[in-house]
């Protein structure tokens, strides 16, 4: 999110780690720290103690609109890096019950946008995107229906952003 280091992933991502690693493109490991999270809407920020990276470009998710074209960047199963699938928008503002079978809870996530684009559990906490570069959503989550990934709206991520960064 920011030059200085500042990461948004998923708060299921980091939740009940005892400690956080970051890999960065050109392979460095950094201990990473929690920011601040937002468990309502599944995401977290951390930091890593770096200089100089490149900040991404956010959007407006109010845009989007159902027929735009969505392409998801993750890691499937932490191997894959830097995989891209794409799909299109095929709704926004769902809502999805999610479960964690470890603990037995489940989170009501709500705001969400619908695409066909390939997302699975493991490819979560990547960007969804336009291919204007902007990214108008994070952090994929995989409901159980094949074939149907959600995303975040970013917009549900820059009060967080903005908090931190201030």
């Amino acid at each position: 999110m920011s030059a200085d280091g500042l990461i948004l992933t998923n708060n299921h991502v980091i939740k009940g780690a005892a400690t956080l690693t970051v890999t960065l493109d050109d392979t460095r490991q950094l201990a990473a720290t929690v920011v601040t999270t937002d468990a309502t809407h599944d995401l977290a920020l951390i930091k890593v103690d770096a200089t100089g990276l490149t900040a991404v470009t956010l959007g407006d998710s109010s845009t989007i609109q159902v027929g735009q074209l969505a392409i998801a960047i993750g890691s499937p199963l932490g191997t894959f890096t830097d995989s891209v699938t794409q799909g299109i928008v095929s709704g926004t503002d769902r809502s999805i019950t999610v479960g964690d079978q470890a603990s037995r809870s489940e989170e009501n996530l709500s705001g969400l946008i619908q695409t066909d684009a390939a997302i699975n559990p493991a490819i979560a906490a990547g960007p969804c995107s336009m291919p204007t570069g902007r990214s108008w959503a994070s952090s994929p989550r995989a409901p159980a229906t094949p074939g149907h990934g959600l995303c975040h709206p970013i917009n549900q991520a820059k009060q967080m952003i903005a908090q931190a960064t201030k």
